[in-house]
């Protein structure tokens, strides 16, 4: 064979051997020489032209000769294959392997970061009244979403866990009105032991004066009975009219209701002279209230003495008696003084009025409400005002006055009389006697109760008898109040606690979950408790409680709340304990001794204010004494006890100590140097449906454990593509935090975080670092642990000389509807995927969330869309009629809207599927329905979906937004009808 130069071979025509030629700046390193057929060819045309070898005409691989060419033909086609691949393994930009990248970066001093162990809030129910203490690491096991195999987890700290606090509700808070006429709830509290109420019970209920001397009483039925909160609340018919506005009524249960006896008889008796001559006796109703009673026609009564209509053999000593008093008719009575002629004006009088009173005693204050009616003018009427009286009067007291007006001739003729005064008084029952009476024309049996007291000196020295009730009590005292009403707040730091006081006192310094039923759990600290409640500290009731946070008191009814509140909570890591063991022998001839830990992956947890902030789960003890981790032996003494560990290609742990110069060596021994250590990574998410939180060890009057949220900050360790983005950064950086760039590099190694990008902005009319990150799908809620670390980053390694701020940006969103031809020589399947993997649709391929390399605030243009599709093999044209923003109002391409809530679609010009042959382009004709009436709030968003409008050909996102494609909203038409040079432009 000929040796001809390869610069010669180059310029032949030939595919072989290629002279590789890159421009600087390219994704891709091109080094290969050639593939097999280039070789292959190389080879036979080398061959044809060998005059020596020109009658070997055969081709075929059966000849033993063509098959050794072949042979090196695949050799070749391997050897090169090598080449470009460990070329571009050898330069950062072009590395795909992530153990290429590793080994670059550790050149500049950069370490990707290892796995990281996730972290939750676990929720323990137990047992029994009993406190139970869950102990530290104890160990759990739960099935998240993130990761196929169950993690294991270990609780952080140890906690006692009571049962009042498994799971309950909290309250919105409560005031408690003033009872008014028109109130008809009332809040007993908590009743007396025993206690029933039942709708139809009757209530005697007093207001003013004292608990066992009232100033009005009125009866009320129960219409309903419930319990609210551990309190009892009661409904009344009607309402309490004669009742002035209070903060607490007084009431008791009526069980029977009597006359005073003698109430029913005639006003005038006849009786016979001795001469046999009929005599007609007036019949006297009034009874001594301050002394005993010795009229000739009445029964002999002491002033405790209370003679009942009826004789009763169950009325017994100790029974609560209301004794009533109340005034007369209106119109019956005795007119203490008449003023004929009196002028008011015809409207209600207001203000004092001076009315003169006979026998020139002054003048008496007296202001009037209006409490009746009214008629048209010329229309006799009757009006009744209550008036109370400010003046001189018999008894040196207030007095009670009635007014009667008429209108006459236009002008107010006013008649003021003297009213029984209305008393009530409580008595206890000492007494019971059973005596036959007679009052006036009445004689009949009588039960006599004997009180503990009269009706005392507020009363006028006599009352009619006809006026006067008992009521038999079958309940102690009840004290009413309104129905508690939410507070009209609608956002605080107060919220309502059912319990008794020793329950309510476990709760100060506790944490709170609150798991609404939508959206993600919140923890929140109960900071101390309210003000009592009244209640009883040994008996349940609503007790208030502070947080550390205000909530919004719309998610919190009065009665309850649709948010589970666990009050029994505690924090676990992922990480299974490992048995401890001895991971090797010292010697103290030896530098840098390595050895590694038994079992991977080495469990690490974040840690805000280390650097790096990822820390392993690792204790090392030599000769029975704890060594101390470290970031790097660089600048340490040849005294300290310290170690370091490394993680290798293959994700195992290694732990190296000290020279004796940077770092102690290790003393001699057999098996010296033990380990205690976690192993487990990668667990994020929420708990998979069916499953349920295990515990993995015994504990008396456990009950369950459960995850209301998700597990947050675990993660696999750094890929690669993230490193050769941070590695640059961070190493020019210095470990320093000063410019934009060292902030979003020191961001983006920080799992869990895809994108970052820092920039100066006035944050509150202050300039200040806001750095905006985009957390990796389904890891939003772990934006509050990176502040946490970029804040302590930059108190330990930063300025520190202005703001930082980190704030979630967002995925916003979009649509495409685009027409493309296909060629038919290819399936329209593959194209179609082909067009998802070119326009990085969210969940194809690699690309999780539909960003792929799109940065913050970047545009998107319908032409560049274009140049994809046209460069996608098998698409002949393509034509974007379409760019938008997908809004939360309604859905854009690709759903439908359920059939159930809104009528039927009889044509609806929207894809189900990618490929299919529809388009979003606005229709010859309107869209038809069919028995379909549009909701108000849905018709703006149909209108703003399917009417006609203007094109978008460029999308225009804010700074702290990424645009991202989903395969919902991307709507391609396949066009088989146009040419090959694509539609009528």
């Amino acid at each position: 064979m000929t040796t001809e130069p390869i610069q010669d071979a180059c310029d032949r025509e030939l595919g072989f051997p290629r002279c590789p030629s890159n421009r600087p700046g390219l994704p891709r390193i091109e080094r290969r020489i050639g593939a097999y057929g280039d070789i292959r060819a190389f080879f036979l045309e080398r061959l044809n032209a060998e005059p020596l070898l020109a009658r070997w005409t055969h081709r075929q691989p059966d000849d033993p000769g063509i098959a050794l060419l072949e042979g090196a033909a695949i050799l070749g086609d391997i050897l090169t294959f090598y080449q470009e691949m460990y070329a571009n393994e050898a330069y950062l930009r072009t590395a795909t392997w992530r153990e290429s990248i590793a080994g670059l970066v550790r050149l500049l001093g950069y370490r990707l970061s290892p796995g990281i162990g996730g972290r939750g809030v676990f929720a323990v129910e137990v047992l029994g009244t009993a406190p139970v203490t869950v102990p530290d690491e104890f160990p759990l096991t739960a099935q998240v979403s993130a990761i196929e195999p169950p993690a294991d987890f270990q609780t952080s700290d140890e906690i006692v866990a009571y049962p009042w606090l498994n799971r309950f509700s909290l309250t919105r808070p409560l005031t408690t009105p003033t009872i008014q006429s028109s109130t008809l709830e009332f809040s007993l509290g908590i009743p007396p032991a025993g206690l029933e109420l039942r709708a139809g019970d009757r209530l005697i209920v007093g207001s003013g004066g004292t608990s066992s001397d009232w100033d009005r009483a009125e009866t009320a039925v129960i219409e309903s009975v419930r319990e609210r909160l551990g309190e009892t609340l009661i409904t009344i018919r009607g309402a309490l009219r004669q009742t002035p506005p209070a903060g607490e009524l007084i009431a008791y249960r009526v069980r029977r209701s009597f006359r005073h006896f003698g109430h029913s008889s005639p006003p005038k008796w006849v009786d016979a002279d001795s001469e046999g001559n009929a005599v007609t006796h007036d019949v006297s109703f009034d009874r001594r209230l301050d002394a005993a009673n010795y009229a000739g026609d009445q029964p002999t009564l002491l002033e405790t003495e209370m003679s009942l209509d009826s004789s009763v053999d169950d009325l017994t000593p100790g029974t609560t008696l209301i004794c009533q008093v109340t005034p007369p008719p209106f119109g019956g009575g005795r007119y203490v003084e008449d003023i004929p002629r009196l002028v008011v004006p015809a409207s209600s009088p207001t203000g004092p009025t001076f009315i003169p009173v006979a026998g020139g005693a002054g003048a008496l204050g007296s202001s009037m409400s209006n409490i009746g009616g009214s008629a048209p003018a010329g229309q006799p009427v009757s009006m009744m005002f209550a008036m109370t009286a400010s003046g001189a009067s018999a008894a040196g007291s207030p007095t009670k006055m009635a007014l009667v007006a008429r209108y006459e001739d236009s002008r107010n003729l006013l008649h003021y009389r003297l009213g029984d005064t209305e008393r009530t008084v409580v008595r206890v029952v000492e007494s019971v006697r059973q005596a036959t009476l007679t009052w006036g024309a009445v004689t009949g049996p009588s039960s006599v109760a004997g009180v503990s007291a009269g009706f005392g000196a507020r009363f006028r020295e006599t009352a009619d008898i006809r006026n006067i009730q008992f009521h038999e009590a079958s309940s102690p005292a009840l004290r009413l109040r309104a129905a508690a009403v939410p507070t009209p707040a609608t956002r605080g730091v107060e919220l309502g606690f059912l319990g008794t006081a020793a329950e309510a006192a476990t709760l100060p310094g506790r944490r709170l979950l609150l798991v609404p039923p939508t959206g993600s759990p919140r923890i929140a600290t109960v900071q101390g408790l309210g003000g009592s409640s009244g209640t009883p500290a040994e008996r349940p009731g609503l007790r208030t409680i502070r947080l550390d946070a205000e909530v919004a008191y719309d998610d919190y009814g009065p009665e309850g709340s649709p948010i589970v509140v666990h009050g029994n909570v505690v924090d676990a890591t992922q990480g299974k304990r490992e048995r401890e063991e001895a991971v090797g022998t010292g010697d103290a001839r030896a530098i840098f001794q390595t050895m590694p830990v038994p079992k991977a992956p080495l469990t690490y947890l974040t840690t805000p204010g280390e650097t790096p902030p990822e820390t392993p789960e690792l204790e090392v003890l030599v000769n029975g004494r704890r060594w101390r981790r470290v970031a790097s032996l660089f600048g340490l003494g040849s005294a300290d006890e310290v170690y370091i560990v490394r993680e290798d290609d293959e994700g195992k742990s290694w732990i190296q100590f000290g020279d004796g110069k940077t770092g102690s060596r290790l003393p001699s021994g057999v098996d010296n140097v033990v380990a205690r250590y976690r192993t487990g990574i990668g667990a994020h998410g929420a708990l998979v449906p069916d499953t349920k939180v295990q515990a993995g060890a015994r504990l008396d009057r456990l009950d369950a454990f459960g995850l209301p949220g998700e597990i947050t900050g675990g993660d696999q360790p750094e890929p690669g593509d993230v490193a050769r983005t941070a590695a640059p950064g961070k190493v020019q950086s210095l470990d320093r935090l000063v410019s934009l760039r060292d902030f979003e590099s020191e961001a983006l190694a920080i799992p869990g975080v895809s994108r970052a990008t820092a920039a100066w902005r006035l944050v509150d009319n202050l300039p200040a670092a806001v750095i905006t990150i985009l957390m990796d799908t389904g890891r939003e809620t772990e934006i509050e642990q990176v502040r946490g670390i970029v804040a302590q980053s930059d108190r330990r390694r930063g300025a520190s000389r202005f703001p930082v701020i980190v704030r979630p940006g967002r995925r916003r969103w979009f649509a495409i509807a685009a027409t493309v031809a296909i060629d038919d020589t290819v399936r329209e399947a593959d194209v179609i995927d082909a067009i998802q993997r070119t326009l990085r649709v969210a969940g194809v391929a690699d690309d999780v969330d539909g960003t792929a390399s799109r940065s913050f605030g970047e545009r998107e243009y319908a032409t560049r869309i274009e140049g994809w599709l046209q460069g996608v093999t098998g698409v002949r044209w393509a034509q974007v009629s379409d760019i938008r923003f997908v809004t939360p109002v309604a859905p854009f391409i690709g759903s439908r809207l359920g059939a159930a809530a809104f009528g039927r679609f009889e044509r609806l010009p929207i894809p189900d599927r990618i490929g299919s042959p529809a388009t979003l382009s606005p229709p010859a004709q309107p869209v038809a329905l069919q028995a379909f009436e549009l909701p108000t709030l849905v018709r703006p968003a149909l209108l703003a979906r399917f009417g006609r409008r203007v094109p978008v050909r460029v999308l225009r996102p804010g700074p702290d937004d990424v645009l991202a494609l989903r395969g919902a909203d991307l709507a391609i038409t396949v066009d088989s009808g146009s040419g090959a040079n694509g539609p009528d432009r």
